[in-house]
């Protein structure tokens, strides 16, 4: 299996640091956004 290219792996860790940010405040509220569209 091939790895993952630099970008894809900066695209889930800029996805996942911003999902942690959006929770801080509420961690049971839902959530929807689309880190694609945001850091493209």
């Amino acid at each position: 299996m091939a790895s993952s290219s630099p970008l894809s792996k900066a695209n889930t860790s800029f996805s996942l640091d911003l999902l942690r940010k959006l929770s801080e405040d509420n961690k049971t509220a839902n959530i929807f956004f689309s880190p694609f569209s945001i850091s493209s």
